[in-house]
């Protein structure tokens, strides 16, 4: 990649091996975005109509784009902010394309403070029902429980800052001792619990009905609406844009392939996506609850199921622990890219690095978890019809993930298609054919953006 630049850490730590920058990624990847989001999203969209679009933008959109932040990753053997920069120069671009790095790291940084509180409720959650607190609960007692912790907000203040607490130490440990250590264990707990959990659902649940559910294709459910959704949730659940990916690409092995591992790496968050429609749905149906519940999904009717099932307290822990889980695979990338720049100025100061941007990320969720009680009417941007109505998670929540993340994909897009050299990007992404280069140098140049494009029209239009 030519002379590194004295900004740049002197000697790249990589990961010890292939395998654990996959699970690293897998980490990445499979998040709340797979387990929380993708199933009410299918429960809202009828079904196997919106799997089979999602699908196909998972394969044509967010995988092309995925390999290209791992490949920009590892050319850059930097930061996101460093890496863009130096990438762009050599290419003959402008050095303000580190601007998309920036993007990238406050972005997740703004993510983290709330995506922090979805943490909290996963551990709040399964402790309640380890406890037998959810055992024969109602629909009034559910919702109860949930305000009763969203109310007081020592409570989910204590949660919050549990899990940001758990995510900092996990960082500032390091790749090595932190990183690795945990995703080694994080990522084959989370797909055992998933598979245990499919498992009991198709013995003690509707499970013939949740198939039918997930994979009946219905062309009459095709809309502009539902195809922006899938679409959508295709570039979220991959965490398009969020620069996770590109950071985990600066430790790359030497010899790693990016598009076998990017490859891999799909196909598992698509399968983890649908057995979690697996785990989930065929509860829903046994015990006729709604599909299309939305958000509340999770924390207001799967523990109607729980609460009535055999063995369910037991199986609630178990699932409000994969939540746990995937939350917090998610969480410690979300700050590590924060941080990425920072540990390169000052390489010795990581775990203080990490502690202060910890501390300050829990002091801005602060309001994400007022938001559900002493600011609860306040809407930040509700003067603003996109915004209108919702609270200050909310407006988080849609702001990054909606409309930040396929900005930055956007650009991401743009900077690879057009701004790299075709032979540069076959390089950095060590395509063994070229035939492979030439069709995700298309891809990448026209479709990816093209439809990154629409996505952001529709949005604005929704107004």
């Amino acid at each position: 990649m030519g002379q590194k630049t004295s900004d740049q850490i002197q000697k790249r730590v990589t990961w010890s091996s292939e395998r654990v920058f996959l699970f690293a990624v897998i980490g990445g990847a499979v998040g709340v975005g797979n387990l929380w989001r993708f199933p009410y999203l299918v429960g809202e969209n009828g079904g196997g109509t919106f799997i089979c679009v999602y699908i196909i933008s998972i394969i044509a959109l967010s995988l092309p784009l995925k390999m290209a932040e791992v490949a920009l990753g590892k050319a850059g053997r930097a930061s996101p902010v460093l890496s863009f920069r130096n990438i762009a120069k050599e290419a003959g671009g402008s050095k303000r394309w580190s601007f998309v790095g920036w993007s990238m790291s406050f972005s997740m940084f703004l993510l983290l403070s709330f995506y922090a509180v979805i943490g909290g409720w996963s551990l709040k959650y399964a402790i309640l029902s380890l406890s037998g607190d959810l055992i024969a609960i109602d629909k009034v007692g559910a919702i109860s429980v949930f305000n009763t912790i969203n109310d007081d907000p020592f409570t989910l203040g204590m949660w919050h800052l549990i899990f940001l607490v758990i995510t900092t130490f996990i960082v500032s440990r390091g790749i090595k001792s932190g990183l690795e250590k945990a995703f080694k264990r994080l990522v084959p707990a989370l797909l055992i619990i998933l598979i245990a959990l499919v498992i009991w659902a198709a013995i003690t649940a509707d499970f013939v009905g949740a198939v039918n559910f997930l994979f009946h294709f219905d062309s009459s459910k095709l809309s502009w609406t539902m195809v922006l959704e899938a679409v959508g949730q295709a570039f979220f659940s991959l965490g398009v844009g969020a620069g996770i990916f590109m950071a985990y690409g600066s430790y790359v092995p030497t010899g790693t392939s990016v598009p076998k591992t990017m490859l891999i790496t799909g196909i598992m968050d698509t399968f983890v996506a649908l057995i979690a429609g697996l785990a989930i749905f065929p509860f829903v149906f046994a015990y006729g609850l709604s599909v299309a519940q939305g958000p509340g999904l999770f924390f207001l009717t799967l523990p109607l199921a729980f609460g009535a099932m055999p063995y369910g307290s037991v199986v609630g822990f178990m699932f409000f622990t994969l939540i746990f889980i995937a939350a917090l695979s998610s969480s410690i990338g979300m700050l590590e890219v924060s941080i990425s720049r920072f540990k390169e100025i000052w390489p010795n100061a990581r775990g203080r690095i990490a502690c202060i941007f910890g501390t300050i990320c829990w002091m801005i969720g602060v309001t994400s978890v007022l938001s559900f009680s002493v600011l609860k009417g306040v809407e930040p941007l509700g003067f603003i019809n996109l915004f209108a109505g919702m609270n200050i998670f909310e407006t988080f929540n849609y702001f990054l993930g909606n409309i930040v993340g396929p900005v930055n994909g956007l650009l991401i897009a743009i900077f690879c298609g057009w701004i790299l050299t075709a032979e540069k990007a076959k390089e950095i992404l060590d395509f063994k054919s070229s035939i492979h280069a030439k069709i995700w140098l298309i891809l990448v140049k026209y479709l990816v953006p093209i439809t990154l494009f629409l996505v952001i029209i529709g949005i604005i239009i929704q107004t």
